[in-house]
């Protein structure tokens, strides 16, 4: 009989999905009652041997007992396979025992039976624990105290009982041997599954430790090309000398989301006229910094080379190249990224600032002989790039007068509006200008620390969403 035999005939009964706790249970059933139908079948032909013909008909109906116990395990009925094994496990041992008058020296099957139920029966389920206690426990007890319940027992032969006695102690002895064996082998069993399971561990522990290596590797290469990237998005962008060479009462609040930065600001002096520019680009990080690279080199050949000075016509080129650029104008494009910029143009000879907005407005605190007042210019519906209805985009003047008063000017993306807070609320367009509006008479350098003491304050331990950039100028 090989191990497969063994195998296949333990574990019918097991359903999909069992645990292995489940699984073990119906293992352990089937293998106990097997090796008790083994026993009881034995014990047929040795009971003939002695010419016990009685008790050799009580072992082949324990025989066929066990294994129709067995059949409705293999057929999942697992609680009633489990007590019909008790009671055909104690009921021939007590028939034995009334039928001899306790003469049958069946006693040490019957103890047997005690160890038979803890291996079936799990200690958390008491009630059916305590009902299968039961069975051998009442089969002692009616063989002690009630033995010659039957008027008139069959009396063994001293031989007989001789033989009987051997037999029980036999019979127990090879159901206690087996089932310890059982429980060793399946001891050394899991004690393989488990070094083999170590095994399978530290290799994939290795595994992991090469990836995780490789990850590190490639990680710190991506990390140089990404701080490579912000190398050369600070060159382009214009340094704070250049703006206080243009106005020398300004301010620079630049806060990228990630390394590199969807943000861009942009300055530029021609003879007659100052520009300045922030601009917001779709999306932020690498992708952001690859669209601000094209409206930054966009922007300076339109007005430096082109020669090009109003802001609406500027910002009209600059629709144009990055659709160009990007082949949006191409019907199956699916590339339709674009820009949201608030432009700014002063004409040095007759103190005239002219705006041009695509989705981005001018914010303006002008005071004049003591009294501040907030005006928004608000910028057009279009943006740069991305999808275009309309034949040709159009963006429009506002052109403001600045001799005799103080202004100050306030350039930005939506980065700050939109930060959140630890509860999901957004700072809010509203509460921002107003914030400008309280601080716009405050030299603009403290303006710097007072925005940032209120955004701190506001993110608190919420992550930064996306790239903030305010410009600040006073003329």
């Amino acid at each position: 009989m090989n191990k497969s035999f063994i195998k296949n005939i333990t574990i019918k009964g097991v359903k999909p999905g069992m645990t292995a706790h489940e699984e073990k249970g119906v293992i352990i059933t089937n293998y106990i009652l097997l090796l008790a139908s083994g026993v009881a079948f034995l014990r047929i032909f040795l009971f003939l041997y002695t010419s016990d013909f009685y008790h050799s008909a009580i072992s082949a109906i324990s025989t066929v007992l066990f294994l129709f116990a067995y059949y409705m395990n293999t057929k999942q009925y697992y609680d009633f396979a489990k007590y019909f094994l008790m009671v055909a496990g104690t009921a021939a041992p007590l028939i034995k025992e009334l039928m001899s008058g306790g003469t049958g020296n069946q006693h040490f099957l019957t103890i047997a039976s005690f160890g038979v139920v803890f291996l079936l029966f799990s200690l958390k389920d008491k009630v059916k624990l305590i009902i299968a206690l039961m069975l051998p426990t009442s089969s002692i007890i009616i063989t002690t105290f009630f033995p010659n319940i039957i008027s008139e027992p069959i009396i063994l032969s001293a031989e007989t009982m001789k033989m009987e006695k051997f037999f029980g102690v036999m019979s127990a002895s090879i159901i206690i041997v087996f089932v310890i064996w059982y429980f060793v082998k399946q001891s050394a069993n899991s004690e393989l599954k488990l070094i083999s399971s170590n095994d399978l561990l530290q290799k994939f522990n290795n595994e992991i430790s090469e990836q995780k290596a490789l990850i590190e590797e490639q990680h710190k290469a991506l990390t140089a090309s990404i701080q490579y990237a912000k190398d050369i998005q600070s060159v382009i962008l214009p340094s704070k000398l250049e703006l206080s060479n243009l106005f020398p009462d300004n301010m620079i609040f630049y806060r990228p989301k990630d390394v590199v930065s969807g943000d861009f600001y942009w300055f530029a002096e021609t003879k007659d006229w100052r520009f300045i520019a922030v601009v917001d680009c779709t999306g932020h990080g690498v992708p952001g910094a690859f669209m601000s690279m094209i409206g930054n080199d966009l922007l300076s050949q339109i007005v430096i080379l082109q020669g090009i000075t109003k802001p609406s016509a500027i910002l009209k080129l600059l629709h144009e190249g990055v659709r160009t650029t990007l082949k949006q104008d191409v019907d199956d494009s699916r590339q339709m990224d674009g820009m949201e910029v608030c432009l700014l143009a002063f004409d040095k000879n007759q103190s005239l600032l002219v705006f041009a907005g695509a989705k981005r407005p001018l914010w303006i605190v002008q005071v004049k002989n003591g009294e501040k007042k907030f005006r928004e210019l608000k910028g057009d519906k279009y943006s740069i790039g991305g999808r275009q209805k309309e034949d040709e985009r159009v963006f429009t003047d506002y052109v403001t007068e600045f001799k005799d008063q103080t202004l100050t000017l306030y350039l930005t993306t939506d980065g700050f509006a939109d930060q959140m807070n630890v509860r999901g609320k957004k700072y809010g367009s509203k509460r921002f200008k107003e914030l400008l509006y309280t601080i716009a008479d405050k030299p603009l350098r403290e303006q710097y620390n007072l925005l940032n003491s209120e955004l701190a304050a506001h993110q608190g331990d919420k992550h930064q969403i996306d790239d903030i950039t305010i410009i600040g100028v006073r003329i």
